[in-house]
């Protein structure tokens, strides 16, 4: 089970999203169809799959590093991102 996010975190997670959002065209060229971890409007890692770059992260970062795990597409995704409570 995953521990809901605090506030502080939810942001930090909702700002990196728009900064990944940002960059998408220019990861499109480098990581088409990988799973990033995206920080601090950078990746920090690309992987095949999302199991993968989410341990990593966990194992980098902590449950609370506000990063972003996403599959660079070509078109923006729909993100979900639902409050601790």
């Amino acid at each position: 089970m995953v521990a809901p996010m605090s506030k502080a975190v939810e942001q930090k997670v909702r700002e990196e999203q728009q900064r990944f959002n940002a960059a998408r065209p220019e990861l499109w060229k480098t990581y088409p169809n990988r799973h990033v971890i995206f920080l601090a409007g950078e990746v920090k890692g690309a992987y095949g799959n999302a199991l993968n770059a989410y341990r990593d992260a966990l194992t980098k970062f902590g449950s609370a590093g506000g990063f972003v795990i996403a599959q660079v597409t070509k078109e923006p995704e729909v993100w979900h991102i639902y409050p601790s409570a």
